[in-house]
């Protein structure tokens, strides 16, 4: 398949312990030998650590481990090693240098050894992506998720669904041979009955998305409300740090701010707007703006309403139209002072909240519950039961949910089944897609392109 070797650091860039090069190929073991004397006299072992000296043109650059992997046992499917060296900028550059002296090798490209991988067999195309989604996750949630992934849960369940598709179309074209028999309208009748089912299936699937999205990329949370509510001190409550600037004179955030932290292993990413009233003006106005606009883009919302002060009717108002359309939770803030509101008096206002609760900003208490509640709001917490994270894979899903659903409206319309089969077919190649089978070499090339150098 591939004739030439390639090597990178797989480690990331700069100093460090330890770092380790890759290489696979068919000269991975000649090039492991080239730069690399075990210190005893036993030969290499594939698959097992071996600590010596790596040498380059009679000069030693370095103590360290190296191990080889013999095709087909390796994590590309053909010959690789990995050597383990000082994480030395000066020890890297001379073994990389090194390597590209010898014949046959050459630097990898972004994502190549898990190209070879795909292209070998080791692993499905969604299995592939999971790698890149476990590197690049932030959260417990996240990599949890990516590694089910890694596992081929996904595939198993699109896999599933594509053998279903199958037998259900096999079904209708067997039927078509046999059209003097009554078994012609049973076979049909049978098999766009599967695809209802099937169609049923791809939904569910496909509505796992937003969810699974969130788990991913993080919950966008904006914190909402008046001047000199609490918002920036509820940043700073739940980062642990003072990240936004607080002060009484209102007015004080103008830019939005933002802080990732994590609630139940999910990234929340919060945003302290400014403080929306009705009579700002100049500069303060167009912070006000931007942070409308925030609310508009954000997963969720956190309303922080000041309980120590009267609520006026036009701020309440103002502040109901910038939450519309917005899943949001409302903060009792100041719980440590005398209040003039109440939760049940918020909760009338707001009957749209998917929660009322107190806290304190200053103290710290409830703050944890309020940013839970936030993530339940958002519908992030459903991703126990959510598959796909990927937006490649949602958009074959839509594709899939799409033919499926032509296919059976054109049946039930009194069209041949053989046309209404045809949609169902686009429908079965939209999810081969998702795990390459039926996936195209500009795909495969662009969504490896994305990958990490190394891996």
């Amino acid at each position: 398949m591939q004739k030439d070797t390639i090597f990178a650091l797989s480690t990331p860039q700069g100093v460090g312990g330890v770092a380790v090069i890759r290489i696979s190929g068919p000269q991975a073991q000649a090039a492991l030998q080239a730069l690399f004397q075990p210190a005893g006299t036993s030969p290499m072992e594939p698959r097992k650590l071996i600590y010596g000296r790596f040498v380059f043109d009679g000069t030693q650059i370095d103590d360290g481990m190296a191990v080889l992997f013999c095709a087909p046992a390796s994590y590309t499917g053909e010959d690789s090693a990995e050597l383990h060296c000082h994480g030395s900028l000066a020890v890297v550059q001379q073994l990389l240098g090194a390597l590209g002296t010898l014949p046959g090798l050459r630097p990898a490209e972004p994502g190549e050894f898990t190209k070879r991988a795909f292209l070998h067999g080791k692993m499905d195309l969604s299995q592939a992506e999971a790698v890149m989604d476990l590197i690049g996750a932030e959260g417990l949630a996240a990599a949890r998720q990516s590694l089910s992934q890694l596992h081929g849960t996904l595939f198993a369940k699109v896999d599933g669904i594509c053998d279903a598709l199958t037998l259900a179309l096999a079904g209708i074209e067997a039927g078509l041979d046999f059209p003097e028999d009554d078994w012609e309208q049973a076979a049909n009748e049978e098999g766009f009955a599967s695809m209802s089912q099937i169609l049923t299936e791809v939904t569910a699937l496909l509505r796992s998305y937003r969810a699974g999205r969130l788990v991913k990329q993080g919950v966008r949370c904006a914190l909402v409300g008046r001047p000199n509510a609490g918002k920036s001190s509820l940043l700073n409550a739940a980062a642990g740090f003072e990240r936004a600037l607080v002060s009484e004179q209102a007015g004080t955030t103008r830019d939005i701010i933002e802080e990732a932290v994590q609630v139940d292993g999910i990234v929340l990413r919060l945003y302290d707007t400014a403080g929306i009233h009705d009579n700002a003006e100049g500069l303060e106005a167009r912070g006000i703006d931007l942070g409308l606009s925030m609310i508009q883009n954000c997963d969720v919302a956190v309303l922080v309403v000041d309980g120590a002060q009267p609520l006026p009717e036009e701020d309440e108002a103002l502040l109901s139209k910038a939450l519309e359309g917005r899943p949001f939770v409302v903060a009792l803030n100041k719980a440590d002072l005398p209040w003039q509101l109440d939760v049940s008096s918020l909760a009338a206002h707001w009957p749209k909240a998917a929660a009322v609760l107190s806290c304190s900003c200053q103290s710290g208490e409830g703050i944890f519950s309020v940013l839970q509640a936030a993530l339940l709001a958002s519908g992030a917490q459903q991703h126990e039961a959510s598959l796909i994270t990927n937006a490649r894979h949602a958009a074959c899903l839509e594709r899939a949910q799409q033919g499926l659903t032509q296919a059976l409206e054109a049946y039930q319309a009194g069209l041949p089944a053989d046309i209404a089969a045809e949609d169902a077919r686009q429908a079965l190649k939209a999810l081969g897609e998702i795990t390459g089978k039926t996936v195209s070499e500009e795909v495969i090339d662009e969504i490896f392109a994305t990958f990490c150098v190394g891996k």
